[in-house]
């Protein structure tokens, strides 16, 4: 969806945008380099964007001399430790990371730190945003109006169950290891570092079987780092919705885009919610133009964030919900505080245990969600569009490139 949105914003700027993917299903992309680089550079691009991860699983293409004279801008909203974890092997992979002409821009300030120390490259602080045209203020749904709301969805059981399987064995005995020690972790502790704990605490017999493995091991750290996310992005939500089903009736909007989410009975079962008390619906068909009439719903919109999200890695939820001016009870990450003001802006809480009656409170406030509501909206308006991504990029990109014609999107 970032994608879409910064092209969308590109083009809204007035560029030519033109997209290129690298790989061809069935073609060997380094048997044609050449003629790839041609093709992305013959509009004569100002900038080449692409977002982190895939994009490097062809390092050659960086490397090519022609394409290194363009500035290349690199978005990362995930956590990158999983396509570094996949690619790392790959000869060049590092070395493409750290070109000259990239700059790389990371949405948490955790992972900025994380990729300077493994890549030996520093990166510019990015946000995620919405766009005013496709979020904007509806009038409430009378349905469910009195709900709390979540947008969003948790990792069905045989979905995961599915990924540990992909796994090899050894791998398999490390997850399940794994996902009772962040069954017992505090709220939101980073489940990269629970795996981290995991496996240095692993007995001897699965040590010296991991060993053995040699150049398997990057292999199953993937995939092990792929189980570690879902895992870590279902517990705190499960945690929270819990507790939110036990203070106000809740209404969980679930599935838009993804196609492994939990039905309504699986719910149901791993919330323990009370009779009537928890209404669940199906938005896998929901398109973006649609996304805006999820937040008229209900009287509060709560978030968990992530946990790989450190210190920052605002989801989209944050700006989505406060361009619909719509009231948001979410947990504190520091980055952020800098960009809305918890109790004016937002409403927050630190882990499952203040949040019961962080809801609860809040609930008995009309006034203070009214508030909210429109300070936060205020805040988005000002700060938190797709166009004041768009100047901060381009001012960063523009400090040390000459402009020329056109953007192309990889």
């Amino acid at each position: 969806m970032a994608q879409s949105q910064w092209t969308s914003t590109l083009r809204k700027q007035g560029h030519r945008v033109h997209i290129h993917n690298l790989r061809t299903p069935n073609v060997d992309p380094r048997a044609n380099l050449n003629q790839l680089v041609a093709e992305v550079l013959d509009p004569r691009p100002e900038m080449i964007f692409m977002e982190g991860g895939g994009g490097f699983n062809l390092p050659e293409f960086f490397h090519h001399r022609k394409i290194q004279e363009v500035p290349v801008g690199v978005f990362w909203y995930d956590a990158p430790i999983r396509p570094y974890s996949c690619f790392i092997s790959q000869p060049g992979y590092r070395d493409a990371l750290k070109q000259a002409n990239m700059t790389h821009f990371i949405w948490d300030g955790f992972w900025r730190k994380w990729f300077e120390t493994h890549v030996g490259v520093p990166s510019l602080p990015i946000h995620l945003a919405a766009d005013p045209d496709d979020f904007h203020p509806l009038p409430r749904i009378s349905e469910y109006r009195d709900h709390a709301v979540f947008v969003g969805t948790l990792i069905s059981q045989k979905h995961i169950e599915a990924e540990r399987k992909k796994l090899h064995p050894v791998g398999q005995h490390i997850a399940k290891f794994f996902a009772k020690n962040i069954d017992n972790a505090i709220y939101g502790l980073n489940p990269y570092q629970i795996l981290g704990d995991t496996l240095n605490a692993l007995p001897e017999k699965l040590v010296s079987a991991l060993e053995m493995l040699g150049h398997n091991n990057s292999e199953i750290l993937y995939r092990l780092n792929i189980f570690a996310w879902m895992i870590g992005k279902n517990e705190v939500r499960k945690r929270i919705l819990r507790e939110a089903v036990k203070v106000a009736p809740l209404l969980i909007l679930s599935g838009n885009f993804e196609e492994n989410h939990a039905s309504e009975t699986e719910l149901q079962q791993v919330l323990k919610a009370p009779e009537k008390r928890l209404v669940v619906r199906d938005t896998r068909d929901c398109n973006v133009t649609d996304l805006k009439n999820l937040y008229a719903y209900g009287r509060l919109h709560l978030q968990a964030t992530d946990p790989q999200s450190v210190e920052g890695g605002i989801p989209f939820r944050v700006f989505q919900t406060t361009a619909c001016k719509r009231p948001l009870l979410t947990d504190k990450k520091n980055e952020l505080g800098e960009c809305y003001a918890f109790g004016r802006e937002l409403l927050t809480y630190h882990s499952e245990v203040d949040f019961a009656e962080t809801l609860e409170h809040a609930f008995k406030q009309a006034d203070l969600l009214e508030q909210v509501a429109e300070a936060g909206y205020q805040r988005f308006l000002k700060e938190h569009t797709w166009q004041h991504r768009y100047h901060y990029v381009m001012s960063a990109m523009r400090s040390s490139s000459k402009p020329k014609m056109t953007s192309t999107q990889l």
